[in-house]
């Protein structure tokens, strides 16, 4: 089957997973995964990116960007490129790093934008690493609490949309995610969240955010 295109556009968010090739490990240490933040940081401003939020797992990545320009595939070349000649020379290996290309999964509407920081930031949660959020030191969320890092560039636009009231904010992240919702999110493809996600809120109203 074909491979569905790529949508690119100037001003285009998206939903961005990158996983290790036969979802082998991409990180195995914490200077690992500095290592990739500080790549992420330099072509974020190279290609003109926003970043909103971000969540490094063991052998995948997650990431909510925006795209001032029209150079989605130009930029996570670079940045997946990069880390990985990074990490094989670190680990004297040879051959991919990443699982064949990326997956890009486009989002408009505001109330969707949100839900899908709420769930990369949910993602160690789900996966059982940690109980809360706040605790896991590779998720975004921190650095929306705590101002702990310079690698989030949207704070700002996304903290709009509560009033800059961290605590309802903080209270929103921690709200329950229906299941389906995390399967929309959970699917490796590329795709229009937008779509996706009226179909299953109009069908069995079950899409909880921001109203």
């Amino acid at each position: 089957m074909a491979r569905k295109n790529r949508v690119v556009f100037a001003g285009a968010y998206y939903h961005v997973i990158s996983r290790g090739n036969n979802k082998e490990s991409i990180f195995k240490d914490r200077q690992d995964k500095l290592k990739f933040l500080q790549i992420l940081e330099k072509y974020r401003d190279k290609f003109d990116l926003i970043v909103y939020s971000y969540s490094l797992m063991t052998n995948h990545i997650h990431l909510f960007i925006k795209t001032n320009k029209a150079n989605l595939s130009q930029a996570m070349k670079m940045i997946n490129w990069s880390y990985a000649v990074y990490f094989n020379r670190k680990y004297y290996r040879n051959g991919h790093l990443f699982q064949s290309r990326f997956i890009s999964k486009t989002v408009k509407s505001e109330s969707y934008l949100l839900a899908l920081i709420r769930y990369i930031h949910n993602n160690c949660v789900k996966a059982k690493i940690t109980s809360r959020p706040e605790f896991y030191e590779w998720c975004s969320h921190k650095d929306y609490l705590y101002s702990d890092r310079s690698v989030v560039n949207g704070i700002g636009e996304i903290m709009d949309f509560f009033s800059n009231n961290i605590k309802e904010y903080d209270s929103f992240i921690k709200s329950k995610i229906p299941q389906e919702e995390f399967l929309i999110f959970d699917r490796l493809r590329n795709e229009d969240l937008d779509y996706a996600l009226k179909e299953i809120s109009s069908k069995e109203k079950i899409f909880s955010c921001l109203t």
